[in-house]
C-alpha cells in the first residue's frame, strides 16, 4: 500500500491509500505522483475522458467535437463526489460517504480540497492530524 496524505498548511487534512499491485491502484498512485487535482463535481456526471476547462466539464460527443456536460438539478445526497484531474482530463473519481466518514470529517476533506493543497507520498501511518515540515511527518502531540 502507498499512502497520500493531503497537506493544507504543514497539517495533514487526509490521506488517501492505493493498493499499486492492482491496475487501478497503480493508476491512482501515478495520479498521485502527478499533481492530480480533485474537484467537487457532485452535479456533474463525468466519466474518464472528460475534460475539465474554465470551471466547466465537457464531454467528446460522436463528431468528435467537445461539448459542455450541463450540471444537473439534483438534491443533495449522502455521497460527495470528486472529480480527479491531469492536464484537463478526468482520470478517474473520489466518492466520499457523509455517513461512513461523519459531517466533520467531511467538512475537514472538502475545507483541504478548496485550498491550495500539497500531495505527498508518506508512511503508511499518516492520517489526519500530523504535521509535515517540508521533510517530515509528525504525529500529533498529546
Amino acid at each position: 500500500m502507498i499512502n497520500f496524505a493531503i497537506v493544507v498548511d504543514n497539517k495533514v487534512m487526509d490521506n488517501m491509500m492505493f493498493n499499486e499491485s492492482h491496475p487501478v491502484g497503480e493508476k491512482w498512485v501515478a495520479a498521485m505522483r502527478s499533481n492530480v487535482k480533485l474537484i467537487k463535481s457532485d452535479h456533474y456526471p463525468f466519466e474518464v475522458g472528460d475534460k475539465f476547462i474554465n470551471e466547466e466539464f465537457y464531454r467528446l460527443d460522436e463528431f468528435g467535437e467537445f461539448k459542455k456536460i450541463d450540471r444537473l438539478d439534483i438534491p443533495e445526497n449522502d455521497i460527495i463526489n470528486y472529480a480527479a484531474i491531469i492536464d484537463d482530463e478526468v482520470i478517474g473519481g473520489r466518492r466520499i460517504s457523509k455517513e461512513v466518514f461523519g459531517i466533520e470529517k467531511i467538512n475537514t476533506i472538502e475545507q483541504a480540497f478548496n485550498s491550495d493543497y500539497e500531495i505527498i507520498e508518506a508512511p503508511n501511518d499518516v492520517v489526519f492530524g500530523w504535521t509535515y515540515n517540508e521533510n517530515t511527518f509528525s504525529p500529533p502531540l498529546g
